[in-house]
């Protein structure tokens, strides 16, 4: 993945495992990122 410093994004359903690995992926690039989901313990 490109850099991705200059660059938010939010990512819902961030407690399971899709949502979980896309919010991981965007931080690794550099992103900020808001995750939400259902389940605030599994964030």
């Amino acid at each position: 993945m490109t850099n991705l410093s200059p660059l938010s994004a939010i990512v819902a359903r961030a407690s399971q495992s899709y949502g979980s690995s896309i919010a991981a992926a965007f931080v690794n690039a550099g992103a900020r990122v808001w995750i939400t989901g259902r389940n605030a313990s599994q964030l």
